[in-house]
């Protein structure tokens, strides 16, 4: 950078953009700094929620946002923990908990000791020393203490699209300047972009382009060095299937994570629903037999439509020049692999009702 950045743009959608947006105007718009975010379409749809780790609560902090809106606008739950079942043959279903590591002795972790203990005999399962995974089999969240020996946190189920559009809310009150459009073109000069060029005509110029587009790559996926290595390989779920069942009750303390042989599905429960969502190797089973089949595999009746979208597990260079990647940070579990863009195809909506047997 030869001068100062007085010009931040935007480029993407929903959650990310708007968290990208609201950290830098939070920030540095005290110190001059402008803001502006290209809203480009939303990737969302009814049934999305977003699956949380403790983290997000610091940049809520940071930013100023209150916890209590996450309850009362986006329908969101507190939880202290992942369940996983079924990824390990016969064996029983474990919990990790998010727990805040303690110190141990001899520069060593606490698995480690755990580790040796089995060696040893011991038959006391790793998640019964997790205050995290205590709390989450309780139904009850860990309130962080300081001087705490050992500490545990909790992450969010929140409904996605609630979510986007209190960040939105957030940082167009904040000072972040918005437009809803399509990019057209890029102008770049050597390893830089200069200016983006929108679907109506008007040319964006910035000192700092972040590319919050997600899978989409708008920005940085014309920009040589940032080519995109896929992990199918080693991930082979190439689709998801996301829908919705009734709200839990007594709400559980954690997410629900249970393998099968194609793939995986997760229960994120909400306050007024239950966010269902399978992730699939389509060579080996069709939409319409993970549709089918989910109320089985979730072990829980859905309602409602369902919406089928691809997924493109990799990753491609985050920075490039004068410029970002932002992509779906949160750090979600299900949605992990992010939702595929470069299918060229819009999600595909299944009345659940009608599909399933009865």
């Amino acid at each position: 950078m030869t001068r100062r950045i007085e010009q931040v743009a935007v480029v993407g959608a929903d959650a990310p953009a708007w968290m990208a947006a609201a950290a830098i105007q939070r920030s540095l718009g005290g110190a001059g700094i402008r803001v502006r975010v290209i809203e480009l379409p939303t990737l969302l749809q009814p049934v999305d929620a977003y699956s949380t780790l403790p983290e997000l609560a610091g940049f809520h902090y940071r930013i100023g946002l209150e916890e209590g809106l996450l309850f009362s606008a986006c329908k969101a739950l507190p939880v202290a923990g992942q369940r996983f079942s079924n990824w390990s043959g016969a064996a029983p279903p474990f919990i990790r908990g998010y727990d805040q590591p303690a110190e141990s002795g001899a520069g060593l972790g606490f698995t480690q000791f755990w580790i040796k203990g089995r060696q040893q005999g011991l038959r006391t399962e790793f998640e019964n020393f997790s205050v995290g995974a205590m709390a989450a089999k309780a139904g009850r969240v860990p309130i962080p203490t300081k001087d705490a020996e050992l500490r545990a946190g909790f992450g969010y189920h929140i409904d996605a699209r609630a979510y986007t559009a209190l960040l939105k809310l957030f940082a167009t009150r904040g000072g972040v300047e918005s437009k809803s459009a399509m990019v057209a073109g890029v102008e770049t000069e050597g390893e830089r972009i200069a200016a983006v060029t929108l679907s109506d005509g008007e040319r964006v110029e910035a000192d700092l382009f972040i590319d919050a587009s997600g899978a989409q790559a708008v920005l940085i996926g014309r920009m040589a060095g940032a080519e995109f290595d896929s992990w199918r390989e080693w991930l082979p779920c190439d689709r998801m299937l996301t829908a919705s069942a009734k709200a839990l009750s007594p709400f559980p303390g954690f997410s629900q994570i249970s393998a099968f042989r194609q793939g995986w599905t997760g229960l994120f429960p909400l306050q007024d629903r239950t966010a269902v969502v399978a992730a699939y190797d389509s060579r080996q089973i069709s939409d319409q037999g993970v549709l089918d089949s989910l109320s089985a595999f979730a072990n829980l009746p859905v309602n409602g439509d369902a919406v089928v979208s691809g997924l493109t597990p990799g990753h491609s260079q985050a920075d490039v020049g004068r410029k970002l990647r932002r992509g779906r940070r949160i750090r979600l579990f299900a949605r992990a692999a992010r939702r595929s863009a470069t299918a060229h195809r819009p999600p595909m909506h299944f009345p659940v009702d009608d599909a399933l047997p009865g």
